[in-house]
């Protein structure tokens, strides 16, 4: 008769960057292999309304496209062919919409632009008018004391940490 050889077998792990709409959410394998090195890493995304998606290796970048619950799971396989799985339920959560305007000249000021945050669904703010100046206020005033073309940009993050970026040129 022949010999039987028990393994003991991995334990399925993994951690995860807060799950915003739209974005590339990285799920980081830390899973504890046993008696041989993992080799596959297969991440199953099932959708609360019946959506499957499949992804390879670890880690994996998921990019969810719905403000819904999600069943994300790990399955790893060592060399020795032993398996586990982990499963884990995923809230993915809205990001806000970012838009500014501006009013040029703001108080007959010249070069100096008074801001219009239309962003929705934001709590934080975070400013770079272009010309090594910052702001975290709502709706803050810039003055541009040298002509030239500025990149405006607003990135507005939401209370579950999703952000969203807007920008304009202004000359």
């Amino acid at each position: 008769l022949g010999q039987v050889e028990i393994h003991n077998p991995p334990v399925a792990a993994f951690t995860n960057e807060t799950p915003c709409l739209n974005a590339g959410i990285v799920f980081t394998d830390q899973s504890i292999s046993s008696d041989t090195l993992l080799y596959d890493f297969v991440w199953k995304v099932e959708s609360l309304t019946g959506n499957e998606q499949t992804h390879h290796g670890s880690p994996a970048l998921i990019e969810f496209d719905q403000v819904i619950n999600y069943n994300v799971s790990l399955i790893i396989t060592d060399y020795f062919g032993c398996t586990d799985t982990v499963t884990s339920f995923i809230e993915v959560k809205p990001k806000p919409v970012c838009a500014f305007g501006y009013i040029e000249n703001a108080g007959n000021i010249r070069g100096k632009l008074q801001f219009e945050n239309q962003t929705t669904g934001a709590s934080g703010y975070v400013w770079d008018f272009g010309n090594s100046i910052t702001s975290t206020l709502p709706e803050p005033d810039v003055k541009y004391d040298k002509e030239g073309e500025y990149t405006i940009m607003l990135i507005a993050t939401s209370m579950d940490g999703c952000t969203d970026t807007a920008t304009k040129s202004y000359y």
